[in-house]
């Protein structure tokens, strides 16, 4: 079920507390050494059932939060097993309204890596207002462009997908 908010404030602000939670159940989980597996499933339920991911020319669908929580956990092992880790926090956030029950959210996060070096990048993520989820979010994302994750990454550990 999808309603609209009488403004765009109304969605933007809905929008940026998403982006805020759903960073929130990264660098708890992190901070928390919590099993990536968890923190995988915890961000996972921030993707609407047929989100689909487009990076670097990939279009992955996301049918529901199992193969969402999959994939995450695919990135966050990569990261990991690279030495990266995943001490990440949101550097910037930039929310556009789209529509009364969307918004583009811009969001850009960096790591730090143990030696001290660390970079930036930013992915944007599509989002949509749905009420009436089951797990009590108000909306999620609908799709998320990830090339600046990718390309940062790719730039610093070019077998990156090898991992």
């Amino acid at each position: 079920m999808t309603s609209t908010y009488n403004s765009d404030s109304d969605i933007k602000q809905l929008a940026l507390a998403t982006l805020a939670s759903y960073v929130d159940a990264l660098t708890c989980g992190a901070a928390s050494s919590l099993p990536i597996r968890e923190i995988s499933s915890q961000m996972a339920k921030y993707y609407l059932p047929g989100c689909t991911a487009f990076t670097l020319r990939t279009i992955t669908p996301f049918p529901d939060e199992e193969f969402a929580s999959s994939m995450i956990q695919s990135q966050l092992e990569r990261f990991v097993s690279l030495g990266v880790g995943i001490n990440m926090r949101l550097e910037e956030a930039r929310i556009e309204v789209i529509s009364q029950t969307s918004a583009a959210c811009w969001a850009t996060f960096s790591v730090s890596i143990k030696n001290g070096e660390g970079w930036s990048w930013t992915n944007v993520y599509g989002f949509r207002m749905v009420e009436g989820r089951e797990n009590g979010l108000k909306g999620g994302w609908e799709w998320v462009n990830g090339d600046g994750e990718m390309v940062e990454l790719l730039g610093r550990y070019p077998n990156a997908m090898e991992h």
